[in-house]
């Protein structure tokens, strides 16, 4: 296999296809365990939820969010649709406050953010 000729995303579908049953992922906060081929079908979910919202190949999504097995999964399902992923820090204050969050995402060229909210997985808004 040439990694230097395949995307993540290719990658990804080989690999689960290869070893379905190994782990993949480990989640000790959240106590979750993936395989890849658990890990694969979420990831793929995800490809289509964001597809249905419009994201596609180039578009940036910001994602604030503390570092947990579904920023993972965000990460590769963008790049499975040839998105780009924009990390935010958790722990900036000074993004805390909505003008500056969008000032912000607008400088990363940004017009999706996702981020933890307490009474959803995820919220999605489009700037």
């Amino acid at each position: 296999m040439d990694l230097s000729r395949i995307s993540v995303g290719n990658l990804l579908n080989e690999v689960a296809t290869r070893y379905p049953e190994n782990e993949a992922l480990v989640d000790i906060p959240d106590r979750t365990r993936f395989s890849y081929g658990q890990f694969l079908e979420v990831t793929n979910q995800l490809v289509k939820g964001f597809l249905k919202l419009g994201l596609g190949k180039g578009e940036h999504l910001a994602l604030w969010a503390p570092n947990s097995s579904k920023w993972i999964i965000t990460q590769f399902a963008l790049a499975k649709i040839g998105g780009v992923l924009v990390s935010v820090d958790t722990n900036a204050q000074v993004l805390l406050q909505e003008e500056r969050n969008r000032e912000f995402l607008t400088r990363a060229s940004c017009r999706w953010r996702r981020q933890s909210c307490k009474n959803k997985s995820y919220c999605t808004r489009r700037y």
